[in-house]
């Protein structure tokens, strides 16, 4: 999405006053939850030079899905229960701030995509393993995680500590043979390409 800073007053509004392009090419003023229209496309398009003699465009900062915050109008990516991707516009539904409030939003379909595939590697990862942690009698079984100075996937022994791991296992024997059996779910999982 296109966003503009006005850089002179105008009778409405004034120098700093942020704008957007909406989905349909208006001008819209970015002051609140529904933003007034400033300039409709066809004003635009007949005056082009509003854009560039009283308006700075923003260049925005990359921001990845979880950190992203639509705004109305807005084109999302989301993983359907049939685990398809599907987009959707921002309209403030509650499927929107559900979908939102789960981390579950994606700029593009290709980050879409991704999320899902990692999804799908973690449930996978998961049924390799029954083992439950005891951390309370320091067993907390064996994790698997990737090291980036050596680009290789290891195991180590946990004690009392819960990192949030995806996967537990009994022994170092089980941990390494989910390594050989599943490499290319863990690689996806630690959303690097090789090792």
């Amino acid at each position: 999405m296109k966003r503009y800073k006005l850089l002179k007053d105008l009778p409405t509004f004034k120098a700093g006053d942020l704008f957007y392009i909406s989905q349909y090419g208006d001008l819209i003023h970015d002051g609140g939850d529904f933003g007034v229209t400033a300039y409709a496309r066809q004003t635009l398009d007949m005056f082009p030079n509003i854009l560039t003699e009283w308006f700075e465009e923003i260049q925005e900062e990359s921001t990845d899905s979880i950190h992203w915050r639509t705004e109305n109008g807005d084109i999302y990516w989301f993983v359907g229960i049939e685990g398809k991707t599907n987009h959707d516009f921002w309209t403030g539904t509650p499927a929107d701030f559900w979908r939102y409030g789960l981390g579950k939003i994606y700029r593009t379909k290709e980050e879409c995509e991704k999320a899902r595939d990692r999804q799908l590697a973690e449930v996978r990862l998961h049924r390799t393993s029954t083992f439950k942690p005891d951390f309370e009698n320091d067993n907390g079984g064996w994790i698997v995680f990737y090291n980036y100075s050596n680009k290789k996937l290891y195991s180590m022994r946990s004690c009392c500590t819960d990192s949030g791991e995806p996967v537990r296992y009994a022994t170092r024997e089980d941990a390494q043979k989910s390594i050989k059996e599943h490499k290319k779910d863990w690689l996806t999982y630690f959303n690097v390409e090789d090792c």
